[in-house]
């Protein structure tokens, strides 16, 4: 059976395992591996599909067996991982609460990850096993050698392969570029192999260097000329996913998605979700990529169903404000309870 593959750097995420605790006063973490492509990969075998990860990680065996034991809980393929003596990455991270910000520190320098390499990987196995491939724009970020890596294994497989992107800018990332047209370049390059791109606003304009600015808007005609020029862009482009968030306080958004897709000569058709509140945010790390695997999920499973395809997304990530840690870990049919009753939270009894 063929299976989805993500590639990216897992790591640890450390915070405080009570909510309202600071990382400088508490005296007590939660510990948990992440990463954007690892929690893409899990939340995909959450809702039943096939799943392999592509990365490598530290030797170092209280890591490796933390990390190892965490992706059979979610029933990963690891046959594609490889092992360093190197370190693992980690990020800190502050949790939000009302009118505090969210806050995450890396400290990713020198990792397993960054010695990833063609040489580790079975191109010919991988070709012949895949059926939907996926990474992020955190992993071209973190080098110039990942980048290059990145954008020549996108070249090897993208034309018996569908490859999906996450933009996923992080400005804190990308230490090695001098400039704004440095990182346009890099995405450029890496995202003309996409069939899908997948972001918000802010992500498609620093990823890009847009001219107009981002806002937090919710109406799908104000995204009509963004999405449009990024099609110009990229002509093997077929769909573009949005998440977007009105965020009245850290423990207070407004969420809804937006999916357009290219018809025929090149014009652009768009749908919107329904728009959700969340209230009271549990946590808001991991939202964007349970929107991704709705997104990749939906066109696995229901193609051309477009509307359902940006509800499923977009239910699923609403779902993940309210669980701890970087992964939503929801079923399809969780999912589609919540959706076909309109969240209204009646108990299942």
């Amino acid at each position: 059976m063929k299976k989805i593959f993500t590639l990216g750097e897992v790591m640890l995420r450390i915070s405080p395992h009570t909510k309202g605790e600071r990382l400088t006063t508490t005296n007590l973490f939660r510990i948990e591996p992440a990463g954007s492509e690892f929690n893409v990969a899990a939340n995909l075998s959450s809702l039943g599909e096939q799943v392999a990860f592509m990365s490598k990680i530290s030797n170092t065996q209280a890591f490796k067996e933390i990390i190892l034991s965490y992706m059979r809980k979610y029933n990963i393929d690891t046959s594609y991982i490889s092992f360093s003596n190197k370190r693992i990455g980690i990020f800190w991270t502050d949790i939000g609460v009302g009118p505090r910000p969210y806050t995450v520190i890396y400290d990713r320098d020198f990792t397993s990850f960054l010695d990833y390499s063609l040489d580790d990987i079975d191109i010919k196995k991988l070709k012949k096993q895949a059926k939907w491939f996926h990474t992020s724009g955190i992993t071209p970020s973190l080098c110039r050698r990942i980048a290059h890596f990145t954008e020549n294994l996108l070249e090897k497989i993208n034309k018996t392969v569908s490859v999906s992107i996450d933009l996923n800018h992080r400005n804190k990332l990308w230490k090695w570029v001098n400039s704004k047209s440095e990182i346009k370049d890099v995405m450029m390059n890496i995202c003309r192999y996409a069939e899908l791109l997948i972001g918000n606003e802010t992500d498609f304009h620093n990823s890009f260097d847009l001219d107009f600015p981002p806002q937090q808007r919710l109406e799908i005609d104000d995204y009509f000329k963004m999405v449009k020029f990024i099609f110009s862009l990229f002509p093997n482009l077929k769909y573009i996913a949005l998440g977007c968030r009105k965020q009245f306080s850290a423990s207070d958004m407004l969420w809804r998605g937006f999916f357009f897709y290219r018809k025929r000569k090149n014009k652009v058709e768009g749908v919107d979700s329904m728009s959700i509140r969340i209230d009271n945010v549990i946590d808001r790390i991991g939202v964007g990529d349970a929107f991704t695997a709705g997104i990749i999920y939906g066109l696995l499973s229901f193609p051309s169903q477009f509307d359902l395809i940006i509800n499923f997304a977009t239910t699923l990530s609403a779902l993940k404000y309210t669980v701890k840690g970087d992964i939503a870990g929801f079923s399809k049919e969780e999912v589609m309870r919540v959706y076909n009753t309109k969240f209204s939270a009646l108990i299942d009894r």
